[in-house]
């Protein structure tokens, strides 16, 4: 990976301003070869030919200069996002402050980088960082050595009680990271590494009672998220309604919800609006995304544009099921919104579920148009590889039902080409065998052969006793239309 590039290309357009502005403070000649550089990967990323910005640059045939030059570069565009987010959030105020102050220790500069300190503990302890916490109480009893006025036996207690509660911290986090990772890597909802929850849930349950609990915050958000995660790692969505909903309630009435913990809250709403939808409490569901409507709105809707996809597919979840007119329109809504029309996957899942949608009203027409659309997005190509067959054979679904076998018969072919790897592995049997139920459907007229074609649909749909959630379109429901 070029790391150069690679940042260069996803800087927004504040962030290549302010580097802009950082680097020809001292010096806005026009020939600035860092600048050109910069001007290069950014216009040409992510196809980046290092060879013809060298030349292009230098006319030696040594490439020293151009190290220099691309080292210089990174070490700018670092500096100029330190600055620019000097104080964006309350970590890095801690942070910035903690730094200024052994600034000062190095200058033997004591009182000053004391004061430093008190900002940098001040906010530590206003958010709940016990790691953070640590750092400063370090500091601390380091610098009792060189003044009087600090005891170290009160920063050395200090430390203890924060070590106490890191220790708590870290041991939970240790396992949500195994947790995490397992299911990234599995790419399912399976049960994964059993080993790893059984640990998650003794971890939980010991702590669970803890008297800690009542006065630390943070461990309790950890243990949110811990239980949250082995629920939904075992479907079990009942059990996660009830769950979310006590905790929201205890949360809220406790103000333990804030500026620093606002991303949980919305997660954890999104999470209840999931689970209530699952449980097939539409009006519910509904309900709780009115409020986390409202909560994307607190704080100057600071995360309002990290949430609003969910919300928007909260609606059409939901809407699909009891009114289908009504959850075109929310999607209709949803792709004008200007952070879904600029996230590649986002616009993609509008547009499918917009296709799902006009096939559910049997608008065939308006479903291959959705799915069309799909197709002309620039992002198409990068989308998951399964995801697209899944997508494919989706359209297959909808060709058919519109008449159109001619299509269907030739796509089946491109696809088995297309996708044949896939097509050979377990994860996609289904797949494989929606496309040779399509084909079958269209060549076998006989009786005998469609007697047992209509055999073998059916016990598919047996096993296949209800829609996986990998499926955009029920296979099993959809093949029950098939029969006679």
């Amino acid at each position: 990976m070029q790391i150069l590039p690679e940042i260069i290309g996803n800087l927004s357009k504040e962030e290549i301003r302010n580097y802009k502005l950082f680097v020809t403070r001292t010096n806005d000649t026009l020939e600035r070869k860092d600048i050109q550089l910069f001007d290069t990967f950014k216009k040409n990323y992510p196809e980046i030919d290092e060879e013809k910005a060298f030349k292009k640059l230098y006319v030696t045939e040594d490439k020293n200069a151009f190290y220099r030059l691309k080292n210089r570069l990174l070490e700018d565009i670092g500096l100029s996002l330190l600055l620019l987010n000097y104080n964006q959030n309350a970590v890095n105020f801690v942070l910035n402050n903690f730094l200024l102050a052994k600034l000062f220790i190095q200058k033997n500069k004591w009182d000053t980088a004391v004061y430093y300190l008190q900002k940098s503990e001040k906010k530590a302890q206003e958010i709940d960082e016990p790691a953070l916490l640590e750092l400063i109480y370090n500091e601390y009893i380091k610098l009792s050595q060189e003044m009087l006025e600090i005891n170290p036996a009160d920063y050395i207690e200090k430390r203890r009680i924060n070590r106490a509660k890191l220790n708590q911290i870290q041991e939970i986090d240790d396992i949500l990271a195994m947790v995490t990772y397992n299911v990234k890597a599995s790419q399912t909802f399976g049960k994964g590494n059993e080993r790893i929850y059984d640990m998650l849930q003794k971890t939980v349950e010991s702590f669970g009672n803890s008297k800690n609990l009542k006065d630390n915050v943070q461990l309790r958000f950890k243990l949110y998220h811990a239980i949250s995660r082995i629920l939904l790692q075992q479907h079990n969505y009942t059990a996660l309604e009830n769950y979310l909903l006590k905790t929201y309630k205890e949360f809220t009435q406790k103000k333990l919800f804030s500026i620093h913990n606002h991303d949980t809250k919305l997660q954890m709403l999104t999470y209840l609006c999931n689970s209530l939808f699952r449980n097939n409490k539409t009006e519910e569901s509904l309900e709780y995304a009115d409020r986390l409507k409202e909560a994307m709105a607190e704080y100057n809707r600071s995360l309002h544009d990290k949430y609003v996809f969910y919300y928007y597919n909260i609606l059409v979840n939901n809407y699909a099921r009891t009114n289908v007119t009504k959850a075109i329109e929310i999607l209709n809504e949803a792709k004008e919104e200007a952070v879904i029309k600029s996230h590649p996957l986002h616009i993609g899942f509008v547009y499918l579920n917009l296709a799902v949608s006009y096939f559910g009203l049997h608008d065939h027409k308006q479903s291959l148009r959705q799915i069309t659309r799909l197709y002309m997005l620039d992002s198409y190509a990068s989308l998951d590889t399964a995801f697209r067959l899944k997508i494919a054979v989706f359209e297959l679904m909808v060709r058919y039902d519109s008449g159109d076998m001619d299509f269907v018969l030739t796509r089946i072919s491109q696809l088995q080409n297309e996708f044949k790897s896939m097509l050979q592995q377990k994860e996609f049997e289904n797949e494989k065998l929606m496309c040779n139920f399509l084909k079958n459907l269209i060549l076998l007229t006989k009786d005998s052969a469609r007697k047992k074609l209509e055999t073998s649909i059916a016990a598919f749909i047996e096993i296949q006793s209800k829609q996986t959630d990998s499926e955009i379109l029920s296979y099993s429901e959809w093949l029950k239309g098939k029969l006679s």
